[in-house]
C-alpha cells in the first residue's frame, strides 16, 4: 500500500470517528440500524449461494497401496499410475496412536470405501 493511500485511510477514519462522536442516540442506532441491514443482506447472498451447491461425489476408494495399505480414489494416481500421496512409498513412518479419541479410532479402523 502507498504511503498517500495510507494516509487518506487515516484521514478517512480520523472523520468518521469525530462524526460518531457527535452523533445522537438515534443517529447512532439509526447508522447501526442501516449497517446490520446491509449485514444480513450480504449473509443471505452468501446462504443462497450455497444452497445452490450441488453435492459432489468422487466415489469409493477403491484404490488400495500396497506399502502402508492407504485406501485413495483411482484418479489420485500420478502419471506413471502409481498412488504416492500417504507413505512416499515407505519413506514416512508415523509412530503408533496410543489412546486415540474414539472418533479416530473409528475412522482408521472402519471398513468404510468412502
Amino acid at each position: 500500500m502507498s504511503l498517500s493511500r495510507a494516509v487518506s485511510i487515516i484521514n478517512r477514519n480520523r472523520r468518521e470517528r469525530e462524526n460518531r462522536s457527535n452523533e445522537t442516540v438515534e443517529e447512532s442506532f439509526l447508522r447501526r440500524s442501516n449497517r446490520n441491514e446491509q449485514n444480513r443482506a450480504k449473509r443471505f447472498c452468501v446462504q443462497s449461494e450455497v444452497s445452490r451447491l450441488q453435492e459432489h461425489s468422487c466415489g469409493t476408494m477403491t484404490g488400495l497401496f500396497s506399502f502402508c495399505l492407504a485406501r485413495f480414489w483411482e484418479k489420485e494416481v500420478n502419471s506413471s499410475g502409481t498412488y504416492t500421496k500417504c507413505c512416499h512409498v515407505k519413506r514416512i513412518i508415523l509412530p503408533e496412536i496410543l489412546n486415540p479419541p474414539e472418533i479416530l479410532k473409528d475412522l482408521l479402523t472402519s471398513d468404510s470405501l468412502e
